[in-house]
């Protein structure tokens, strides 16, 4: 859709454009967007005084980052350990990226279930913890860069607990939008959800560990190209296969989009 909306906005020109692999660097994006990118790179090619070309349609897309080299490995290690596991624990990944946007140094669109039950609220927190998992890994401290995934892991936990009906008791405390007020307020709660999520963290050490090859190479993937579709991720991780490609559930084709 993206690339047909490109190629009505570019007309007669830049033909030669492959508007399909443009559009794959632009996930998420919507027609008003690549409007945008065509005008950019329009003006890019006046300011030069010559012909559209489509590496003025790349560098509209994709300007240049002025994050240092050593923070965007960090980025793409984050984001490659939440794609991998996902992908292994059985979601469709849509795209990753290292590419910048508001607070966010990337993100990972995964497809996840409308309706879950407490395995695959465990696979999802998995998912979310792979980031800082595969961080230090690769040597790195934990750090800032993960907190809006541990407000949703713990979140998920509460949610099961005092929400869901998934941890024991059927009573109903809260909505799953008001559980982390209670987890500030209660102790024991924070302390049981605490818990829950070290272990959680335990495994997901343990399936980060064994395909640290394939992360590395998405990561590596990552810092050359900053975006990668589903297909190119697939790809990537069937160059060679996991140490152990461990049995969790599969999941459905909801739609979410957790932004690690």
């Amino acid at each position: 859709g993206l690339a047909g909306i490109m190629r009505s906005h570019l007309g007669d020109d830049c033909p030669e454009a492959d508007t399909g692999a443009l559009a794959r660097l632009m996930p998420g994006r919507t027609g008003a967007d690549v409007a945008g990118v065509v005008r950019e790179a329009r003006r890019f090619a006046r300011a030069a005084k010559r012909e559209l070309t489509e590496a003025d349609l790349r560098t509209a897309i994709m300007p240049a980052d002025p994050r240092p080299p050593g923070e965007l490995r960090h980025v793409a290690i984050h984001e490659a350990g939440h794609a991998v596991v996902a992908h292994l624990l059985g979601h469709t990944v849509s795209s990753v990226t290292i590419r910048g946007e508001g607070n966010a140094g990337g993100w990972t669109d995964v497809h996840l279930p409308g309706v879950s039950d407490r395995g695959l609220i465990e696979a999802r927190i998995k998912i979310l913890l792979a980031g800082r998992a595969a961080n230090q890994l690769f040597g790195a401290s934990a750090d800032t860069g993960a907190s809006s995934d541990l407000i949703e892991a713990t979140r998920l936990l509460a949610a099961a607990r005092l929400s869901f009906g998934l941890a024991g008791s059927l009573v109903t405390r809260a909505a799953p939008e008001q559980v982390l007020d209670l987890v500030a307020r209660d102790r024991s709660l924070a302390d049981a959800i605490d818990q829950e999520l070290a272990g959680l963290m335990i495994a997901t050490r343990r399936i980060v560990a064994e395909n640290r090859a394939i992360i590395e190479r998405v990561a590596d993937a990552l810092v050359g190209r900053f975006v990668l579709d589903g297909v190119a991720l697939a790809d990537l991780i069937a160059l060679q296969p996991a140490v152990s490609r461990r049995r969790e559930p599969r999941l459905g084709r909801g739609q979410d989009r957790p932004r690690p």
